[in-house]
């Protein structure tokens, strides 16, 4: 690929990947109502209606607007590493020509695996161990999630999956692959 490609594919990439549209996107709304409510107070005249709108801008908002910088960061340092290791034109490579698994939410290359909307662009080297994540609200399954432990970033999820084991076969081949491509992942399951 030329130049031009690159940086076509690379802007493909990131909308593709970057998750926290929706964390600035919730820390600028709750801010703007948390100081709406500061102003209500204001025009009110209650010290009390200002205190918590103003609280509430500041703890809710600017921790859900926080996070998402925090992990655009995270994005930013994981892609920043895979170019000084040489691998951004793999990692284009299979961003391009890699297979989808789990309805189009993972795309598995040859060397990286990347998730739509979770900031994972992940090279295979680098996970530790894979297994799937349940949450549980009152003993009923929420959510289920592939999360994986890497060496540089910590834990960070792949995709989500259908829930009540409708996902389970597809996971159980993903995770033979894995561990055809990278031997030294440890496979689990949290539930």
């Amino acid at each position: 690929m030329n130049e031009n490609e690159n940086e076509l594919v690379k802007k493909k990439l990131r909308r593709f990947t970057v998750p926290h549209h929706d964390g600035y996107l919730g820390g600028v709304t709750f801010t703007a109502i948390g100081l709406a409510g500061a102003a209500a107070g204001v025009v009110e005249h209650s010290v009390k209606i200002i205190l918590f709108g103003v609280a509430f801008a500041v703890l809710l908002g600017g921790w859900i607007l926080s996070d998402a910088i925090k992990e655009t960061k995270r994005y930013n340092a994981r892609l920043e590493r895979i170019e000084q290791a040489g691998g951004l034109e793999a990692l284009l490579t299979d961003f391009e020509n890699g297979s989808k698994a789990f309805g189009g939410q993972l795309i598995v290359g040859k060397q990286f695996l990347i998730g739509k909307r979770t900031g994972a662009v992940l090279p295979y080297g680098e996970i530790v161990r894979m297994y799937q994540y349940i949450e549980k609200t009152n003993g009923i399954e929420d959510k289920r999630f592939v999360r994986v432990n890497t060496a540089n970033d910590g834990v960070i999820d792949l995709c989500r999956l259908k829930l009540r084991g409708k996902s389970n076969e597809e996971f159980e081949q993903f995770s033979e692959y894995l561990v055809g491509v990278n031997p030294n992942i440890a496979l689990g399951y949290n539930g």
